[in-house]
């Protein structure tokens, strides 16, 4: 790492998520150490969840707070 901007935390989130099936994680934001988010497959969200929630825990941080986003259209030209 360059910078080492993150927390101990979202480190061990961002690597959870992948070793937990993501098919990408990085820290994003920053400031206080920042946000995660990942990538993963459709229905596999909560699995995905649940592993880093078990993982934070387990290391004795708070339980992380999660929303699931879903993929839109994409930009486009709107017409009148």
């Amino acid at each position: 790492m360059l910078y080492e901007i993150t927390a101990p935390t979202v480190d061990l989130i961002q690597e959870t998520a992948r070793a937990a099936g993501a098919v990408g994680a990085r820290m994003t934001g920053g400031g206080f150490g920042g946000s995660v988010i990942a990538l993963v497959e459709a229905g596999s969200a909560d699995e995905v969840l649940a592993a880093c929630v078990r993982a934070a825990q387990a290391a004795g941080h708070p339980v992380p707070t999660a929303f699931v986003a879903h993929a839109g259209d994409g930009a486009r030209r709107l017409d009148d």
